[in-house]
């Protein structure tokens, strides 16, 4: 692995990374035990080779005093045959029908890269503002039968919102927003994603008392689904997750407040030596 880094007086910060995988099969995929399940079975193949990865990232920060930062990275993957569980459908001699069934394979040719944007805004002390967008393109050919491949591309991007702000100096409030666009994983795609939370706390009685609300999944937005798109075993599925909760937590302290705050930072009390 390879990491260099470079900064300037005028707050400019540059890095450059390159690392090297080699990622050998594990006993548990090399292995020829065949394991069933209530309707299906999985085996291991012990022709997998060793997989190779290499990853490149680029990246640049600006910092502003009193102001925030902005920052733009770029990285590219490269995978070749990487090990990974394909699911297939086949006729079993143990269950006397067309099951499923699973098997590690050398996936082939994997890559993918793209941009990244981060940017930190501080308005006023009392406020902070985060946002990242990443833009990238994903790409695989896999081999999922003897003789047959399948490829696929997708362009693909994310974005993410964090503000907290302290108000009144009393009481404190944030917000964050997740959104992806609809990926893909081997011979398979994932539905979008969203989600948002939300939350305030406070301290009072100078530090003695501490209170805070969250609400989790605040417009219950949040879904787990997709499909499969193996030619021989075709799918799709979806589910909703019960992620939308709220919790409140109360903290009462008793004693020094201050020497919670020594503790925190690793610091002990020093008392004065009388003389005699």
């Amino acid at each position: 692995r390879f990491h260099a880094s470079y900064s300037t007086e005028t707050m400019h910060n540059f890095t450059f990374s390159y690392t090297h995988y080699v990622v050998p099969p594990t006993a548990s995929q090399l292995t020829r035990f065949t394991v069933y399940g209530y309707d299906s079975y999985s085996t291991g193949n012990p022709g997998l080779r060793k997989g190779y990865t290499d990853n490149l990232e680029l990246g640049w920060e600006r910092y502003f005093d009193h102001l925030g930062s902005i920052g733009l990275s770029a990285w590219y993957n490269s995978m070749r045959d990487q090990s990974g569980t394909l699911t297939d459908v086949a006729y079993s001699d143990q269950f006397g029908r067309i099951v499923a069934f699973s098997q590690p394979f050398n996936i082939g040719v994997a890559r993918n890269g793209g941009i990244g944007l981060n940017a930190t805004l501080r308005p006023a002390d009392f406020m902070n503002i985060r946002f990242y967008a990443n833009f990238f393109d994903d790409y695989y050919r896999v081999q999922y039968r003897p003789g047959k491949w399948a490829e696929s591309e997708m362009l693909c991007y994310s974005l993410r919102l964090n503000f907290w702000a302290k108000l009144w100096d009393k009481l404190q409030v944030f917000a964050n927003a997740n959104y992806r666009s609809r990926t893909q994983t081997l011979l398979a795609e994932v539905d979008p994603y969203f989600s948002f939370d939300c939350g305030v706390s406070t301290d009072l009685f100078d530090r003695r008392l501490s209170l805070f609300l969250n609400i989790n999944d605040l417009f219950s937005t949040v879904r787990s689904g997709g499909e499969s798109v193996n030619p021989y075993n075709p799918s799709t599925s979806e589910s909703t997750l019960t992620s939308h909760y709220v919790s409140f937590g109360l903290t009462w302290r008793l004693g020094r407040t201050e020497m919670e705050g020594m503790q925190q930072h690793g610091k002990k009390s020093s008392g004065k030596k009388s003389k005699l």
